[in-house]
């Protein structure tokens, strides 16, 4: 009788720690919906505007703007303003 109760209270400690185990990799694992940040454009990169689709040259002053964690370029601040407006509507496709 005493060698089963120490079977089975090994068992359990074995289950408890298991069970610690995993929950604990669980809580590291990151976020499977959780895309990682898109680096920023730089200087002298080819970007497309998010309005017209025009390709153009990044400059130190070209317009832009960040929009759900993604930074989208213009031609114009005129262009700017209308994607700010309705920016669903840009970033649909």
């Amino acid at each position: 009788m005493r060698r089963i109760l120490c079977v089975l209270g090994t068992v359990a400690v074995m289950n408890t720690t298991n069970i610690v185990i995993v929950a604990r990799a669980e809580e590291q694992q990151p976020e499977a919906h959780e895309a990682a940040p898109l680096p920023k454009a730089k200087v002298g990169d080819e970007v497309s505007c998010a309005v017209d689709g025009m390709k153009m040259q990044l400059q130190a002053d070209t317009p832009s703007a960040q929009y759900q964690g993604k930074v989208y370029y213009f031609c114009s601040d005129t262009e700017k303003q209308m994607f700010l407006k309705n920016p669903e509507h840009y970033t649909k496709h």
